[in-house]
């Protein structure tokens, strides 16, 4: 995942990159100014993922790089209820993926942030009722095990 720290990067979607002989193309819908802090590419911190566009620097801007790799060692090695929760939402930002994909939106932009709060909240909420759901059963196992 790239998220870049100021204004400066500009990704253009493969097929208006080709169409144009990989120049850059201004004005084009499939050309986009990222903001500081838009993501580009994170879907693949969560599963395999082919990059499907070009990116380039209109000025110099920093940026940040996630290795999806070290991400992954990072958040298994750390472990506990922060690894089931990215376990989690991970699926379900991957979902969301999926179904922008089966709408034929293939594109290496972040999701809406809208969207990654929805997704949050839900990953929250299965955690939540999975505890409590644990809490239960095992009330549930020690009142067997008195009776």
């Amino acid at each position: 995942a790239i998220v870049p720290v100021d204004h400066g990067l500009v990704y253009t979607h493969r097929e208006v990159f080709n169409k144009h002989s990989h120049r850059f193309f201004e004005g084009d819908a499939g050309t986009v100014s990222l903001r500081p802090y838009q993501p580009l590419a994170d879907v693949g911190l969560w599963a395999v993922w082919t990059y499907r566009g070009h990116l380039t620097a209109e000025a110099t801007c920093p940026y940040l790089f996630i290795n999806a790799e070290e991400f992954s060692e990072v958040a298994i090695n750390f472990g506990g209820s922060t690894f089931q929760y990215l376990q989690v939402f991970g699926l379900l930002y991957v979902s969301h993926v999926e179904d922008l994909i089966e709408r034929g939106q293939l594109s290496d932009l972040g999701v809406d942030l809208e969207v990654i709060d929805d997704l949050k909240a839900r990953a929250e909420f299965f955690m939540e009722a999975s505890r409590g759901s644990s809490a239960k059963f095992v009330t549930m196992m020690a009142m067997q095990d008195i009776e």
